[in-house]
């Protein structure tokens, strides 16, 4: 099932990821950043989590540590604007008593807690997001077949036009073993290419309706799809939408 936009998930899936790197969440702290992630950014930036706007599971390559303790609490993230914009940000947290809350602490105030976002720059994010067109990013030499991009985003459509649906199969096939092992390797490499999460399909006459969360792998893989596609002589046609 897909997952309805947010800039902060506490689903089990999302927090395991974080705990591999030692940082852990209880519950009530979770739910307290990610209400607070949501209110700031729309009141700071006029900007809600889309399939194009999002937070990156962590910060980008730089000496700051994932998680910082102490009067002034942080956790380096970074806000990710599909295609290709990442910028570096804090969460930052303090109590109004000085006391430190951790974010494995299930008992606290949330009424003591004073949090922030550090970094943030609203108009670039603006324009970045909503104000300037940027052309796709999927153009390969020599695709056998119409490529029409739409609109693309970490959650999206792929629908495959074809000739000949008796092949639809084998096509739908090739995209799972493609999704799994890309999975495989990311994963024997710490998740260092990201993650494809989940994926559907439906066959309507003539084309597949593919439905993808491309999840941290990211809007790049689409062209290993496109490749894996031209492939199949009997691909007529590629449409990109959300």
């Amino acid at each position: 099932m897909l997952i309805k936009p947010k800039f902060w998930y506490c689903s089990e899936e999302f927090l395991n990821i974080w705990n591999k790197h030692n940082v852990y969440f209880s519950s009530k702290f979770c739910k307290f950043l990610a209400n607070n992630v949501e209110i700031i950014m729309l009141n700071e930036c006029n900007l809600k989590a889309s399939y194009k706007v999002g937070l990156s599971l962590f910060k980008q390559e730089n000496e700051k540590p994932m998680y910082e303790i102490g009067l002034i609490s942080r956790l380096n993230i970074a806000i990710s604007i599909l295609p290709y914009f990442t910028d570096d940000l804090e969460f930052c947290w303090k109590t109004k008593d000085e006391t430190i809350v951790k974010t494995t602490d299930e008992q606290f105030d949330e009424e003591n807690l004073i949090c922030w976002i550090n970094g943030l720059k609203p108009k670039l994010y603006w324009e970045k997001a909503y104000s300037k067109k940027v052309d796709h990013p999927f153009l390969i030499k020599n695709l056998p077949f119409d490529l029409e991009v739409i609109d693309f985003g970490t959650q999206m459509s792929i629908i495959i036009e074809l000739s000949n649906i008796s092949t639809s199969s084998l096509i739908v096939n090739s995209i799972v073993n493609l999704i799994e092992g890309f999975n495989e390797k990311s994963l024997s490499k710490n998740r260092k290419d990201g993650i494809i999460h989940n994926s559907s399909y439906e066959i309507v006459e003539n084309r597949i309706n593919y439905r993808i969360d491309l999840g941290s792998a990211g809007v790049n893989f689409l062209k290993r799809i496109l490749s894996q596609l031209s492939k199949f002589s009997d691909v007529r046609k590629v449409i990109f939408d959300l």
